[in-house]
Protein backbone atom coordinates (compact mmCIF):
# COMPACT_ATOMS: atom_id res chain seq x y z
CA UNK A 1 0.00 0.00 0.00
CA UNK A 2 1.85 3.06 -1.27
CA UNK A 3 1.48 6.81 -0.76
CA UNK A 4 1.06 6.79 3.02
CA UNK A 5 1.93 10.41 3.76
CA UNK A 6 -1.74 11.32 4.45
CA UNK A 7 -3.00 8.12 6.06
CA UNK A 8 -0.25 8.02 8.68
CA UNK A 9 -1.98 10.81 10.61
CA UNK A 10 -5.31 10.64 12.46
CA UNK A 11 -7.74 8.07 11.15
CA UNK A 12 -10.28 10.63 9.95
CA UNK A 13 -8.00 13.18 8.27
CA UNK A 14 -8.72 12.10 4.71
CA UNK A 15 -12.46 11.77 5.09
CA UNK A 16 -12.99 14.66 7.53
CA UNK A 17 -15.37 16.44 5.18
CA UNK A 18 -17.51 13.39 4.60
CA UNK A 19 -17.44 11.35 7.80
CA UNK A 20 -18.80 12.51 11.15
CA UNK A 21 -16.49 12.87 14.14
CA UNK A 22 -15.50 9.53 15.63
CA UNK A 23 -15.47 7.92 12.18
CA UNK A 24 -18.13 5.45 13.24
CA UNK A 25 -20.32 5.60 10.15
CA UNK A 26 -18.69 2.51 8.53
CA UNK A 27 -18.72 -1.08 9.67
CA UNK A 28 -15.25 -2.58 10.13
CA UNK A 29 -14.42 -5.48 7.78
CA UNK A 30 -13.99 -8.83 9.45
CA UNK A 31 -10.33 -9.91 9.71
CA UNK A 32 -9.39 -12.68 7.26
CA UNK A 33 -7.06 -15.57 7.89
CA UNK A 34 -3.59 -15.00 6.46
CA UNK A 35 -2.70 -17.59 3.82
CA UNK A 36 0.19 -17.95 1.40
CA UNK A 37 -0.66 -17.05 -2.16
CA UNK A 38 0.09 -19.75 -4.72
CA UNK A 39 1.03 -17.06 -7.25
CA UNK A 40 4.73 -16.14 -7.24
CA UNK A 41 5.03 -13.12 -9.57
CA UNK A 42 8.46 -12.10 -10.76
CA UNK A 43 7.92 -8.40 -10.15
CA UNK A 44 10.73 -6.11 -11.28
CA UNK A 45 10.52 -2.48 -10.11
CA UNK A 46 7.49 -1.02 -11.83
CA UNK A 47 6.45 2.47 -12.79
CA UNK A 48 8.49 5.18 -11.00
CA UNK A 49 10.53 2.48 -9.21
CA UNK A 50 7.62 1.18 -7.12
CA UNK A 51 8.16 -2.32 -5.72
CA UNK A 52 5.93 -4.94 -4.08
CA UNK A 53 2.76 -3.50 -5.62
CA UNK A 54 -0.33 -4.75 -3.76
CA UNK A 55 1.49 -5.32 -0.46
CA UNK A 56 0.24 -3.47 2.60
CA UNK A 57 2.61 -0.64 3.50
CA UNK A 58 5.00 1.42 1.37
CA UNK A 59 6.84 -0.68 -1.23
CA UNK A 60 8.38 -3.76 0.50
CA UNK A 61 8.83 -2.15 3.94
CA UNK A 62 6.73 -4.64 5.94
CA UNK A 63 7.61 -7.76 3.96
CA UNK A 64 9.75 -10.66 5.09
CA UNK A 65 13.09 -10.28 3.27
CA UNK A 66 15.53 -12.96 2.23
CA UNK A 67 18.61 -12.24 0.14
CA UNK A 68 21.45 -14.19 -1.45
CA UNK A 69 23.98 -13.67 -4.18
CA UNK A 70 25.76 -15.73 -6.82
CA UNK A 71 28.17 -15.23 -9.69
CA UNK A 72 26.66 -15.12 -13.17
CA UNK A 73 27.84 -17.84 -15.56
CA UNK A 74 28.26 -17.77 -19.32
CA UNK A 75 25.22 -19.67 -20.68
CA UNK A 76 26.06 -23.34 -21.09
CA UNK A 77 29.50 -22.93 -19.53
CA UNK A 78 31.22 -23.02 -16.16
CA UNK A 79 33.02 -19.76 -16.95
CA UNK A 80 32.02 -16.60 -15.06
CA UNK A 81 31.03 -13.27 -16.62
CA UNK A 82 32.40 -10.94 -13.94
CA UNK A 83 28.84 -10.09 -12.79
CA UNK A 84 27.47 -10.70 -9.29
CA UNK A 85 23.69 -11.28 -9.11
CA UNK A 86 22.02 -10.17 -5.88
CA UNK A 87 18.68 -11.94 -5.40
CA UNK A 88 15.99 -10.58 -3.09
CA UNK A 89 12.81 -12.47 -2.17
CA UNK A 90 9.93 -10.58 -0.53
CA UNK A 91 6.95 -12.25 1.17
CA UNK A 92 4.41 -9.52 1.89
CA UNK A 93 1.07 -9.17 3.71
CA UNK A 94 -1.78 -8.13 1.42
CA UNK A 95 -5.48 -7.35 1.43
CA UNK A 96 -7.91 -6.38 -1.28
CA UNK A 97 -7.95 -2.87 0.19
CA UNK A 98 -4.14 -2.61 -0.20
CA UNK A 99 -4.28 -3.96 -3.76
CA UNK A 100 -7.06 -1.54 -4.76
CA UNK A 101 -5.21 1.39 -3.20
CA UNK A 102 -1.92 0.54 -4.99
CA UNK A 103 -3.67 0.07 -8.33
CA UNK A 104 -5.18 3.54 -7.94
CA UNK A 105 -1.77 5.12 -7.14
CA UNK A 106 -0.08 3.31 -10.03
CA UNK A 107 -2.70 4.71 -12.40
CA UNK A 108 -1.83 8.21 -11.14
CA UNK A 109 1.87 7.56 -11.87
CA UNK A 110 0.98 6.67 -15.45
CA UNK A 111 -1.28 9.74 -15.76
CA UNK A 112 0.75 12.44 -13.98
CA UNK A 113 4.32 11.08 -13.88
CA UNK A 114 6.65 10.55 -10.92
CA UNK A 115 6.84 14.12 -9.53
CA UNK A 116 5.28 13.88 -6.08
CA UNK A 117 5.10 17.70 -5.86
CA UNK A 118 2.72 17.92 -8.84
CA UNK A 119 -0.53 19.41 -7.41
CA UNK A 120 -2.67 17.43 -9.85
CA UNK A 121 -1.01 14.18 -8.78
CA UNK A 122 -1.35 15.07 -5.10
CA UNK A 123 -5.08 15.64 -5.56
CA UNK A 124 -5.45 12.36 -7.43
CA UNK A 125 -3.49 10.48 -4.72
CA UNK A 126 -5.77 11.97 -2.04
CA UNK A 127 -8.66 10.58 -4.08
CA UNK A 128 -7.10 7.11 -3.76
CA UNK A 129 -6.80 7.54 0.04
CA UNK A 130 -10.41 8.69 0.24
CA UNK A 131 -11.59 5.74 -1.86
CA UNK A 132 -9.89 3.32 0.57
CA UNK A 133 -11.59 4.93 3.59
CA UNK A 134 -14.95 5.10 1.81
CA UNK A 135 -14.83 1.43 0.75
CA UNK A 136 -13.10 -0.26 3.69
CA UNK A 137 -13.66 2.14 6.58
CA UNK A 138 -11.45 4.62 8.45
CA UNK A 139 -9.87 2.12 10.84
CA UNK A 140 -8.06 -0.33 8.60
CA UNK A 141 -6.74 2.00 5.89
CA UNK A 142 -4.28 3.77 8.28
CA UNK A 143 -3.30 0.38 9.74
CA UNK A 144 -2.61 -1.09 6.29
CA UNK A 145 -0.40 1.94 5.59
CA UNK A 146 1.92 0.85 8.42
CA UNK A 147 1.82 -2.88 7.62
CA UNK A 148 -0.87 -3.76 10.18
CA UNK A 149 -4.57 -4.59 9.98
CA UNK A 150 -6.29 -7.68 8.60
CA UNK A 151 -4.89 -9.52 5.60
CA UNK A 152 -6.38 -11.98 3.14
CA UNK A 153 -3.14 -13.55 1.93
CA UNK A 154 0.51 -12.99 1.07
CA UNK A 155 2.23 -11.91 -2.13
CA UNK A 156 5.71 -13.06 -3.13
CA UNK A 157 8.10 -10.95 -5.20
CA UNK A 158 11.60 -11.60 -6.53
CA UNK A 159 14.10 -8.93 -7.58
CA UNK A 160 17.56 -9.36 -9.13
CA UNK A 161 20.31 -6.74 -9.22
CA UNK A 162 23.29 -7.36 -11.52
CA UNK A 163 26.51 -5.66 -10.39
CA UNK A 164 29.95 -5.84 -11.99
CA UNK A 165 32.24 -7.59 -9.50
CA UNK A 166 35.21 -9.14 -11.35
CA UNK A 167 37.18 -9.53 -8.11
CA UNK A 168 34.70 -12.08 -6.72
CA UNK A 169 33.39 -13.38 -10.06
CA UNK A 170 36.52 -13.37 -12.24
CA UNK A 171 35.80 -13.70 -15.96
CA UNK A 172 38.08 -15.85 -18.14
CA UNK A 173 41.31 -14.13 -19.25
CA UNK A 174 41.30 -12.67 -22.75
CA UNK A 175 43.09 -14.67 -25.46
CA UNK A 176 46.72 -13.71 -26.12
CA UNK A 177 47.43 -10.91 -28.59
CA UNK A 178 49.39 -11.62 -31.76
CA UNK A 179 52.54 -9.79 -32.78
CA UNK A 180 53.62 -8.84 -36.33
CA UNK A 181 54.65 -11.73 -38.54
CA UNK A 182 58.26 -12.79 -38.17
CA UNK A 183 58.03 -16.05 -40.08
CA UNK A 184 55.95 -17.68 -42.79
CA UNK A 185 56.33 -21.13 -41.26
CA UNK A 186 53.14 -22.02 -39.38
CA UNK A 187 52.13 -24.89 -37.18
CA UNK A 188 49.13 -27.01 -38.23
CA UNK A 189 46.84 -25.21 -35.75
CA UNK A 190 47.72 -21.65 -36.71
CA UNK A 191 47.12 -19.30 -39.62
CA UNK A 192 49.77 -16.95 -41.00
CA UNK A 193 47.77 -15.73 -43.99
CA UNK A 194 46.57 -12.67 -42.04
CA UNK A 195 50.12 -11.37 -41.64
CA UNK A 196 50.43 -12.35 -38.00
CA UNK A 197 53.10 -14.26 -36.15
CA UNK A 198 52.09 -17.90 -35.99
CA UNK A 199 54.44 -18.56 -33.12
CA UNK A 200 52.45 -16.53 -30.59
CA UNK A 201 49.15 -18.45 -30.53
CA UNK A 202 48.61 -21.53 -28.35
CA UNK A 203 47.53 -24.88 -29.71
CA UNK A 204 43.94 -24.80 -30.95
CA UNK A 205 44.06 -21.10 -31.83
CA UNK A 206 44.91 -19.27 -35.02
CA UNK A 207 46.10 -15.70 -35.36
CA UNK A 208 43.49 -13.55 -37.13
CA UNK A 209 43.29 -9.75 -37.34
CA UNK A 210 45.69 -9.24 -34.47
CA UNK A 211 44.09 -11.70 -32.05
CA UNK A 212 44.37 -15.40 -31.26
CA UNK A 213 41.01 -16.93 -32.17
CA UNK A 214 39.93 -20.49 -31.41
CA UNK A 215 40.15 -22.51 -34.60
CA UNK A 216 36.58 -23.59 -35.34
CA UNK A 217 36.89 -23.98 -39.14
CA UNK A 218 39.18 -26.12 -41.26
CA UNK A 219 41.64 -24.51 -43.61
CA UNK A 220 44.50 -25.54 -45.92
CA UNK A 221 47.50 -25.87 -43.67
CA UNK A 222 45.74 -27.20 -40.55
CA UNK A 223 47.46 -30.59 -40.95
CA UNK A 224 44.30 -32.49 -41.92
CA UNK A 225 43.13 -33.37 -45.43
CA UNK A 226 39.56 -32.15 -44.89
CA UNK A 227 36.45 -32.45 -47.04
CA UNK A 228 36.89 -30.32 -50.15
CA UNK A 229 40.69 -30.59 -50.09
CA UNK A 230 42.80 -32.90 -52.29
CA UNK A 231 46.35 -33.26 -53.61
CA UNK A 232 45.71 -30.65 -56.30
CA UNK A 233 44.08 -27.99 -54.10
CA UNK A 234 45.99 -28.55 -50.84
CA UNK A 235 49.00 -30.81 -51.06
CA UNK A 236 50.19 -29.18 -47.81
CA UNK A 237 47.58 -31.30 -45.99
CA UNK A 238 46.82 -34.06 -48.53
CA UNK A 239 50.32 -34.81 -49.84
CA UNK A 240 51.37 -35.56 -53.43
CA UNK A 241 51.37 -38.62 -55.72
CA UNK A 242 54.32 -41.00 -55.54
CA UNK A 243 57.40 -39.45 -57.10
CA UNK A 244 56.30 -35.86 -56.39
CA UNK A 245 56.68 -33.54 -53.46
CA UNK A 246 54.73 -30.50 -52.24
CA UNK A 247 56.44 -27.15 -52.69
CA UNK A 248 54.53 -23.88 -52.08
CA UNK A 249 51.29 -25.95 -51.96
CA UNK A 250 51.89 -27.45 -55.42
CA UNK A 251 53.05 -30.95 -56.36
CA UNK A 252 56.27 -31.18 -58.39
CA UNK A 253 58.47 -33.96 -59.70
CA UNK A 254 62.08 -33.88 -58.54
CA UNK A 255 65.44 -35.41 -59.37
CA UNK A 256 65.96 -38.37 -57.11
CA UNK A 257 62.44 -39.77 -57.14
CA UNK A 258 63.53 -42.79 -59.15
CA UNK A 259 61.66 -41.75 -62.30
CA UNK A 260 63.16 -40.04 -65.34
CA UNK A 261 60.46 -37.33 -65.59
CA UNK A 262 59.95 -34.82 -68.42
CA UNK A 263 62.73 -32.25 -68.34
CA UNK A 264 65.23 -34.72 -66.87
CA UNK A 265 67.96 -36.53 -68.81
CA UNK A 266 71.15 -38.45 -68.17
CA UNK A 267 73.09 -35.22 -67.96
CA UNK A 268 70.99 -33.22 -65.46
CA UNK A 269 69.59 -36.17 -63.45
CA UNK A 270 71.77 -39.23 -63.88
CA UNK A 271 70.29 -40.85 -60.74
CA UNK A 272 66.85 -41.07 -62.38
CA UNK A 273 67.80 -41.23 -66.08
CA UNK A 274 70.29 -44.09 -66.07
CA UNK A 275 71.79 -45.23 -69.38
CA UNK A 276 71.64 -48.91 -70.23
CA UNK A 277 74.40 -51.48 -70.63
CA UNK A 278 76.96 -50.54 -73.32
CA UNK A 279 75.50 -47.01 -73.35
CA UNK A 280 77.04 -43.79 -72.34
CA UNK A 281 75.56 -40.33 -71.81
CA UNK A 282 76.41 -37.82 -74.49
CA UNK A 283 74.94 -34.30 -74.46
CA UNK A 284 71.94 -35.48 -72.43
CA UNK A 285 71.30 -38.60 -74.51
CA UNK A 286 72.26 -42.22 -73.99
CA UNK A 287 74.30 -43.51 -76.96
CA UNK A 288 75.93 -46.86 -77.70
CA UNK A 289 79.43 -47.21 -76.38
CA UNK A 290 80.38 -49.91 -78.99
CA UNK A 291 80.49 -47.51 -81.95
CA UNK A 292 82.33 -44.34 -82.29
CA UNK A 293 80.73 -41.23 -80.97
CA UNK A 294 81.74 -37.67 -80.39
CA UNK A 295 83.58 -37.68 -77.12
CA UNK A 296 85.06 -41.14 -77.35
CA UNK A 297 88.54 -39.69 -77.98
CA UNK A 298 88.69 -40.84 -81.59
CA UNK A 299 88.02 -38.67 -84.60
CA UNK A 300 85.90 -41.24 -86.32
CA UNK A 301 84.01 -41.34 -89.62
CA UNK A 302 81.64 -38.45 -89.95
CA UNK A 303 83.49 -36.40 -87.36
CA UNK A 304 85.65 -33.39 -88.04
CA UNK A 305 86.93 -30.31 -86.32
CA UNK A 306 83.60 -28.58 -86.91
CA UNK A 307 81.15 -31.13 -85.50
CA UNK A 308 83.41 -32.81 -82.95
CA UNK A 309 86.33 -30.65 -81.88
CA UNK A 310 86.63 -32.78 -78.70
CA UNK A 311 87.82 -35.77 -80.77
CA UNK A 312 89.21 -34.10 -83.93
CA UNK A 313 90.73 -30.99 -82.45
CA UNK A 314 90.17 -27.39 -83.37
CA UNK A 315 90.09 -26.35 -86.98
CA UNK A 316 93.13 -24.47 -88.21
CA UNK A 317 92.51 -20.97 -89.36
Amino acid sequence: MKGTRVLQGAACVVASTLIAAGCSSHADPAPAETISSTAQPLDYPGVCGVTCTGACGPNCTYCQHSTWSECEHVPGSSELTGIMIYHRHELCPTHQGCRDHDACLDNNYYTYGCDESNPAKQAADNGCHLACVTTYGPIYCPLWAIGQGPTDGQLAFDYDDRVSDPSRCPPPPPPPVCTPCSTTVCGPDKDCNSGQDCGTCPTGYMCTNGGCVMSTVHYCGDGTCDLGEDQNSCCTDCGCPTGQRCDANACHTYCGNGTCDPGEDCSNCASDCVCGTNETCSNGACVSSTIGYCGDGTCGAGEDCNNCPDDCGACSS
